[in-house]
């Protein structure tokens, strides 16, 4: 298995922990018996649970971009030091941006997705 599918495989072990952080979080916020509830009548998780339920969305939206590039460069065979690179950069920048996001650091967890955002438009472009 290539390097770049195994970082994808990484992306996807970031989103899963995301996503026990935010269960962990609301558990703690808003109880068992409401979480495990089928939820109804909605209640809006805030704090590190809110930030927590955005990053896990804005990282599921970022894997549904990020592996097909990924797939197509498999496919085409096109793999290079170029696009370990970006892989790597894009893996590295998403982990940064759920890390801020979480501690509530506005800035640098946009500085962070850009990043990320560039090195997946550039895998697009070597997958072109």
């Amino acid at each position: 298995m290539s390097n770049e599918l195994n970082i994808l495989a990484l992306y996807g072990i970031l989103i899963l922990v995301l996503i026990l952080v935010e269960v962990l979080f609301s558990v703690l916020q808003l109880g068992v018996p409401y979480m495990s509830s089928p939820r109804d009548d909605a209640r809006e998780k805030a704090g590190i649970a809110g930030r927590a339920n955005r990053a896990v969305i804005n990282c599921g939206l970022g894997m549904a971009l990020f592996a097909p590039a990924i797939f197509i460069l498999e496919a085409k065979t096109a793999f290079s030091a170029n696009t370990l690179l970006m892989a790597q950069t894009y893996l590295i920048a998403r982990v940064i941006y759920a890390v801020v996001y979480l501690a509530g650091i506005p800035y640098l967890r946009t500085l962070a997705f850009v990043v990320s955002m560039f090195a997946n438009l550039y895998l697009y472009y070597l997958a072109l």
